[in-house]
């Protein structure tokens, strides 16, 4: 996450402190209730893998449902390959 901050602080509008706290949001809402949100559709088989999508900043949080718990194990620009984030998912399978 830090590196995500970290780019948009060096932008000319600063805004690393608000994509964090737009974050904590997310994450809070996705620890509340997981399955509110939609499944992706770049997913992975045998895995439940929803995502929150954060818009005013163009992330997708993505998280797996395992056990009944939610673990965010990545966030992506909206804008990538659809798949790109499958090597990310090592700590799951």
């Amino acid at each position: 996450m830090e590196v995500l901050v970290d780019f948009y602080d060096a932008r000319p509008e600063r805004r690393g402190d608000e994509m964090l706290d737009e974050f904590d949001r997310s994450v809070a809402a996705i620890g509340d209730r997981p399955r509110i949100h939609p499944p992706v559709d770049d997913g992975f088989p045998g895995l439940e893998i929803r995502e929150c999508y954060v818009s005013r900043f163009h992330q997708r949080i993505l998280f797996v449902i395992h056990n009944d718990e939610a673990f965010v194990f990545t966030v992506v620009h909206s804008d990538r390959r659809p798949g790109a984030w499958h090597r990310r998912l090592d700590t799951f399978q």
